[in-house]
């Protein structure tokens, strides 16, 4: 579960979908379905943040002349609209 996690985080921006495929194919994992995956990842947080906490303090370790900038800028991502204000052109047809 965890590393299925790591990888999705790595290698798939997050992708949990796309990593359980990957583990499965190449690595063998049984694969579960997308509900119990995510049960089980999210009774696995605790264990996931300490981790995530202990691999930043042995970074922070190894490399104490590294600087890291956290950017709190807020941006825009995308606009509420109603899709009746876009006009004819966008109306979905049905068959």
């Amino acid at each position: 579960m965890l590393t299925t996690a790591l990888v999705a985080a790595r290698f798939f921006g997050g992708n949990l979908v796309v990593a359980k495929h990957y583990m499965a194919q190449h690595w063998g994992q049984n694969r579960l379905d997308k509900s119990g995956f995510t049960r089980r990842l999210h009774a696995l947080t605790d264990t996931l943040l300490a981790l995530f906490a202990l691999v930043g303090e042995v970074l922070k370790h190894l490399h104490p002349e590294a600087r890291y900038v956290l950017d709190s800028f807020p941006v825009a991502v995308c606009h509420k609209m109603r899709v009746k204000h876009l006009g004819r052109a966008f109306h979905v047809v049905s068959y």
